[in-house]
């Protein structure tokens, strides 16, 4: 009975807007999928891919399909997909969240050998030690973040659908301006380019029904 409510899903991702960062030549991000209760007793898939926007922007249409695919998974009747975005970093932050995720790997491989390897502690160990020692990288702040509630019923009789994520402000921009000097007072003015809730971007995904 359950299997008619599922399908094997690959979502990708094809194109992430960023209003907020229209005009700025270039900057590194790092964006992160959660595809949210695919199926019972999974809560969640989590997939992060380092993104360079350019004017705000980075299409993955002319990526090849390992750069583009995020998830390859069954799903069935309600799920969810979110797509968040970090702040901009710099090439050392950009390492280090690179270690960061190395940590992440290392420590999901240790307790896996934990759990398969009889009186592995002196393999565990060594592990655990490193992974603790790069998680100290902390992952940045996102600045937006949006969801989309899915449903396997929304994919009958399609074998490819193409959908948008409204993108919405994590942070609230605002720009201080100094008024005045020379000869007279000095005094600041504030003006809110951005409020915290506001629609910021979208994200395009392709989910083909395999």
């Amino acid at each position: 009975m359950a299997a008619k409510h599922q399908k094997i899903l690959e979502i990708s991702i094809l194109e992430l807007q960023v209003d907020s960062y229209r005009g700025k030549a270039e900057s590194n991000h790092v964006m992160s999928a959660t595809l949210l209760y695919p199926r019972p007793a999974i809560a969640m898939k989590k997939c992060e891919k380092q993104v360079n926007l350019q004017d705000g922007v980075f299409d993955w249409r002319q990526e090849s399909w390992c750069k583009r695919i995020m998830f390859k998974e069954v799903c069935d009747f309600r799920f969810g997909l979110e797509i968040s975005l970090s702040e901009a970093m710099s090439k050392s932050e950009m390492a280090e969240f690179a270690r960061f995720m190395a940590g992440r790997a290392m420590r999901l491989g240790a307790n896996e050998l934990d759990d398969i390897i009889p009186a592995g502690d002196l393999v565990v160990l060594p592990l655990h030690y490193y992974s603790q020692n790069l998680l100290k990288n902390k992952a940045m702040d996102i600045i937006i973040l949006g969801d989309l509630d899915l449903e396997i019923a929304q994919f009958e009789g399609h074998e490819s659908l193409q959908l948008e994520i409204p993108l919405y402000s994590e942070r609230k921009l605002v720009k201080r301006q100094r008024v005045g000097g020379r000869k007279g007072p000095v005094r600041y003015s504030s003006k809110t380019l951005l409020e915290k809730g506001a629609r910021d971007g979208v994200a395009s995904v392709l989910i083909n029904v395999l």
